[in-house]
């Protein structure tokens, strides 16, 4: 027998009847998570049944979820930065224009202004 390496995307051709009985067992998980995870539950638990350490495996959905978790995790922050910096330059404005009244202010009550001393 020819020495052949298998990695997660080496192709794997079923029997007949092992894909029909495999089909009818795993329907439910079929339908729900897809053939691929089926397939993957199946030999997990095949290989705990033989004393192998296998842990749980994520579902296609608990995958997308933790990602669209990370991602979200990621959007905050920026968002999170972006209204930091929009609430800095509102309050340097509020400073500019409050000091702009204030020199007003001054001005016309006949005061010399800051820049005048």
């Amino acid at each position: 027998m020819a020495n052949q390496n298998i990695t997660p995307q080496t192709p794997i051709r079923l029997y007949d009847d092992v894909c029909r009985v495999f089909a009818e067992y795993y329907a439910g998980i079929i339908e729900e998570h897809g053939a691929s995870y089926a397939v993957n539950a199946a030999l997990a638990q095949h290989l705990r049944n033989k004393g192998y350490s296998i842990p749980k495996l994520q579902t296609p959905k608990e995958k997308i979820s933790e990602g669209q978790r990370s991602r979200w995790g990621s959007v905050k922050a920026v968002v999170a930065e972006a209204q930091e910096k929009l609430e800095s330059q509102r309050q340097a404005k509020r400073d500019r224009d409050k000091r702009y009244r204030e020199n007003k202010k001054k001005k016309a009550a006949g005061d010399p202004l800051p820049s005048e001393e």
